[in-house]
């Protein structure tokens, strides 16, 4: 038939010079049929260096509280600051030297390993059981914010944050002189001093708090203090900044110890007989560059 004889005779053009494209030679040339050889070589990745992680770029649920807000707060100890973060758990124990400490939702702060890592101006502040005495050296005055991580999602730590951290950033730089005394319930009684000193390359912070109160059960009287200091250099190039972070803490607290049930109810600020000798001293240190 004519119709088919034409698209015949049309076809053999187009397929002559197909077979006669640079591509198909390119193809016969670079992966010829006899070489089965793979080889395979190094891959170097490069980048720059960037500097640590913000909290801003960390893909978890982060809250921060800013220090004019903690500083107002009346907590006997900085812990009780996170009721102001949503999804904090707090554990109230209230024997002595052992107050209380925070936890997050799903798991549970009343056990040995804490699964919170605390850190204290960036420097890693949990004891070796994952618990943290040291969060009580730290009074509201001193902090200027705190961060709440929750998850495991934090790449700046990993698993040594089974459920989060909390990130405290105590007072850095800036010219001020601050003072808080403070009298209330139980006869508590407060003091917290404050002084920033910042010159064009040295920074100087000193803190310096006591506080005594007679406790809502018998035989629960506590006595602390903390003071400390912080001295950081930064040249005129701003290339770096190099400093010292000194604190101590201590404390005296007797033990009311725990109630029956029947007592709790009935008689929820007594002490038993038999912890009239309990009492503790806790002393810490903690030094950072």
């Amino acid at each position: 038939m004519p119709a088919f004889r034409c698209t015949a005779r049309a076809a053999l053009p187009v397929l002559a010079l197909f077979s006669l494209s640079p591509l198909t030679l390119a193809v016969a040339e670079t992966l010829p049929a006899e070489n089965s050889t793979l080889t395979l070589g190094a891959v170097t990745v490069t980048g720059t260096e960037s500097g640590p992680l913000a909290t801003s770029s960390v893909l978890s649920s982060v809250d921060i509280l800013g220090g004019d807000i903690l500083e107002k707060m009346p907590a006997a100890y900085s812990w009780e600051l996170f009721r102001r973060a949503p999804g904090v758990l707090l554990t109230e124990f209230n024997q002595g030297t052992t107050s209380g400490k925070l936890s997050f939702r799903g798991f549970n702060g009343e056990g040995e390993v804490n699964a919170v890592k605390l850190l204290i101006d960036g420097i890693p502040s949990n004891t070796n059981d994952g618990n943290m005495p040291f969060i009580d050296s730290v009074f509201p005055m001193d902090i200027d914010s705190i961060e709440v991580v929750r998850g495991t999602s934090d790449p700046r730590y990993g698993l040594n944050n089974i459920a989060g951290n909390v990130n405290i950033h105590t007072r850095t730089g800036g010219n001020y002189n601050k003072a808080r005394l403070r009298y209330g319930s139980f006869n508590t009684r407060e003091v917290q001093l404050a002084k920033g000193i910042e010159t064009s390359n040295w920074t100087q912070n000193y803190f310096f708090a006591r506080q005594q109160v007679d406790g809502y059960r018998d035989h629960a009287d506590t006595e602390r203090y903390s003071f400390g200091g912080k001295w950081f250099y930064t040249p005129d190039d701003g290339s770096y900044r190099l400093g010292l972070i000194a604190r101590h803490y201590e404390s005296e607290a007797q033990e009311a110890g725990y109630l029956t049930e029947d007592d709790a109810r009935h008689h929820p600020r007594m002490s038993n007989d038999y912890n009239a000798t309990d009492k503790g001293t806790r002393r810490m240190n903690q030094v950072s560059v």
